[in-house]
């Protein structure tokens, strides 16, 4: 069997498929959108939060920014009750952690937030954005967690 996928190009091994799991036929196809419009300059962190309404299963990330590639660095952090985790180990440049919208990031086992959760996207900015050769002192940056509401 031979599978095309748009991080790994042509794949002869099931190894780098994501886990299948069935959603209930009242699942939705959603997306949780964290928009960091301007509002990271440089050497500057930005933080956005979103409530989850009901249990959602985390599929998929993009990401999108007008500045040069590997400036900002994401981190995930998922927050149920008192406990806090954080879905990446380090903080890791946003052009190799989200994909953009042709080539999303496919999640290698689908990740639950249950229905009160919150999801947050911190942004660091290390780029020197601010010097006059690119003329602007913020980026605008969006971060978009795909999945099925439950």
């Amino acid at each position: 069997m031979i599978l095309y996928l748009p991080q790994r190009g042509m794949v002869k091994s099931r190894l780098y498929l994501p886990s299948t799991v069935e959603a209930p036929p009242s699942g939705d196809a959603g997306c949780i959108g964290f928009d960091f419009g301007g509002q990271v300059a440089s050497a500057a962190s930005a933080e956005s939060s979103q409530s989850v309404a009901r249990n959602f299963l985390l599929t998929h990330l993009t990401g999108s920014s007008d500045a040069a590639a590997g400036s900002f660095f994401l981190q995930i952090l998922h927050q149920h009750g008192a406990a806090q985790r954080q879905l990446l180990s380090k903080q890791m440049r946003l052009d190799l952690v989200a994909g953009g919208a042709g080539n999303p990031l496919i999640l290698k086992s689908p990740y639950l937030l249950a229905a009160g959760d919150t999801l947050t996207v911190a942004i660091t900015n290390t780029g020197n954005d601010g010097v006059q050769v690119y003329n602007f002192v913020a980026a605008n940056i969006q971060v978009a967690a795909w999945g099925v509401y439950l």
